[in-house]
């Protein structure tokens, strides 16, 4: 899928499996067909960003708005539909690194570079928590099947493992040598593997 100008950053599937968005550097936000391979929508967001993901619907494409919040945008015009604000004592202008809308579940979760991860409810559009971790940059965020346990991963190496119902910590991973940069857990949500080197599960 050919016409960014600028490194790929991330990735969200759309959920009926058809279309993926694409987050290059510097903005750059791309919808597409995979059958087809057709680029069905191409905007430039006016502020950098890292991260993206879409609702369980299909029907708004997340991203984050480099100063601690997250924008609502149409994935088929690229307009900004409506947004989540930080929560009042958050630091100002606050990158988040990582997005992940849990399976089966109406809230977002967001990796932020101080190393907490907050939820919003996007149904009510309230921030419910922020869920506190290493003082150290989320790079990745992965929920399992049930969208029960929230796994982040930091750069620095190392991950914890949260209880998103109740925002209770249920395991820590031990820190690696390099940056745990990737989640995947398998169908049955019995097992995750940390894309590190090596990986481990």
């Amino acid at each position: 899928l050919r016409g960014h100008t600028e490194a790929v950053i991330g990735l969200a599937m759309a959920p009926e499996g058809s279309r993926v968005v694409s987050l290059g550097r510097y903005g750059e936000l791309r919808v597409w067909e995979l059958e087809s391979g057709r680029c069905l929508m191409s905007t430039k967001l006016p502020h950098e960003s890292f991260a993206v993901a879409m609702t369980p619907s299909g029907r708004q494409i997340l991203v984050s708005d480099g100063q601690g919040g997250v924008e609502f945008r149409d994935p088929f015009r690229g307009e900004l539909l409506w947004a989540l604000a930080p929560p009042p004592g958050a630091p100002a202008n606050e990158f988040i690194w990582s997005l992940h809308v849990p399976p089966g579940s109406r809230t977002v979760a967001a990796g932020c570079q101080n190393g907490t991860v907050r939820i919003w409810d996007f149904d009510s559009r309230k921030w419910l928590r922020d869920l506190p971790g290493l003082d150290d940059r989320v790079w990745a965020l992965c929920a399992t099947p049930d969208g029960r346990t929230l796994f982040v991963g930091y750069s620095l190496g190392g991950g914890i493992a949260w209880d998103l119902p109740t925002g209770q910590r249920r395991f820590t991973m031990p820190l690696e040598d390099s940056a745990v940069l990737s989640f995947g857990v398998t169908p049955d949500g019995r097992h995750v593997l940390t894309g590190s080197n090596p990986v481990k599960m």
